[in-house]
């Protein structure tokens, strides 16, 4: 079994002529857990169980302001869940081979290779821009692409009086919230852009669009020279 848990906080206050600002946050987490047997030979007469259990959760705060005759603010958060949850019966230098001796045969005999992941993630980014002339951008991407795997190996041997149970399950929610405002007495600009991917990279589109958004950012970020 594993868990793991990240909290991400950053922010950037930032005034004077020229108000200046950027938060950036990128937390990740990349584990693999994995509860098998491999090349064994068992015999039970109840419940015979393999199981593997993961859980995973992000948080991130993030914000900026930037405040000032110019004054620009950004911030950009990118959070990912990429982890493996593995439950398995297969063979190493010889075939498993569960409950294949009679002796232990009975009416409540089980075999069980479940797998279970629950991943959540709750990313805020936000950011504020005030002066003559204001300029926010806050980019908020969010993934999970876990895999979770619950199997029985073509040269494993698995025998049960009851059930043989392969079950692998997964539970994943990201909740995200993205703003970004500016204000000024000769111009304002703003921007926000949320992506939100599960159960596979991002495609085409959303890498473009976070990508797009991020160099628009830098470019605000980086206008005055300093």
């Amino acid at each position: 079994n594993s868990g793991t848990a990240l909290d991400a906080f950053a922010g950037v206050i930032a005034g004077g002529a020229a108000g200046l600002g950027a938060s950036i946050s990128v937390p990740s987490i990349t584990n693999t857990t994995t509860a098998r047997m491999t090349g064994a030979v068992s015999n039970g007469g109840r419940t015979t169980e393999v199981r593997a259990s993961s859980s995973e959760t992000i948080t991130v705060t993030l914000g900026t302001a930037g405040l000032g005759l110019l004054g620009v603010a950004g911030s950009i958060g990118v959070a990912s869940i990429n982890c493996t949850t593995n439950a398995l019966i297969n063979a190493g230098s010889r075939n498993s081979q569960v409950n294949q001796n009679p002796a232990y045969a009975s009416s409540i005999q089980d075999v069980t290779v479940t797998a279970t992941d629950v991943a959540g993630m709750a990313t805020n980014v936000g950011s504020v821009a005030g002066g003559a002339v204001g300029v926010g951008v806050a980019v908020n991407v969010a993934s999970i692409t876990n895999q979770v795997n619950a199997t029985i190996g073509s040269n494993g041997v698995v025998s049960a009086g009851r059930d043989v149970v392969v079950k692998a399950d997964s539970t994943w929610d990201i909740d995200a919230f993205t703003v970004a405002f500016s204000g000024g007495l000769l111009a304002a600009i703003n921007g926000s852009v949320g992506v939100v991917r599960i159960g596979g990279a991002l495609d085409g589109d959303g890498a473009n669009e976070a990508n797009n958004m991020e160099n628009d950012a830098n470019s605000e970020i980086n206008m005055s020279g300093g």
